[in-house]
């Protein structure tokens, strides 16, 4: 566990630094901006309490919430600066890629919320862990679509 909250707090680092970047240039990554900070009080909230916390269960899927927030305003960014430098297809991609990766995120903040607060007793185990697969390979497609996406946005703008 706590090899993976270092590697948490690296990912959250480089996001809150090059979103803090590209805020000076687009109000959206501003917005993103305000999300990362909200994350970061929530997951902080949630590392002090503990995972066995009443609360943390609330302020887990709080700081889930924020991630597919910040994503989403990062990609507007993404499409917004695309539209200024006149870059009508990275803007189209961008789009694609934004109703793509927030339908992804909703059905997983759906299935991990569903999956935290059904009687799991009465869902076989199989059961829960082909959806389980199912929503890790879902988040890994958007995660890696999203990066595309930004690799093409920082290559637009070089």
């Amino acid at each position: 566990m706590e090899g993976q909250s270092h590697i948490t707090f690296k990912i959250i680092y480089l996001n809150f630094i090059g979103t803090a970047q590209a805020a000076k240039d687009e109000s959206s990554f501003r917005s993103a901006l305000l999300w990362i900070y909200i994350g970061i009080a929530l997951t902080a909230v949630a590392t002090i309490l503990g995972e066995n916390h009443a609360l943390y269960r609330y302020l887990s899927n709080g700081t889930r919430l924020t991630d597919i927030l910040t994503t989403v305003f990062i990609i507007q960014g993404v499409i917004c600066l695309a539209d200024k430098v006149g870059n009508e297809g990275q803007a189209q991609r961008g789009k694609k890629v934004l109703n793509m990766i927030v339908f992804i995120y909703a059905l997983s903040f759906v299935l991990q919320v569903a999956n935290d607060f059904l009687n799991v007793g009465k869902i076989p185990p199989a059961v829960l862990a082909a959806c389980g697969f199912v929503e890790l390979i879902l988040l890994l497609v958007a995660y890696i679509t999203f990066l595309k996406l930004l690799s093409r946005a920082k290559k637009m703008l070089e």
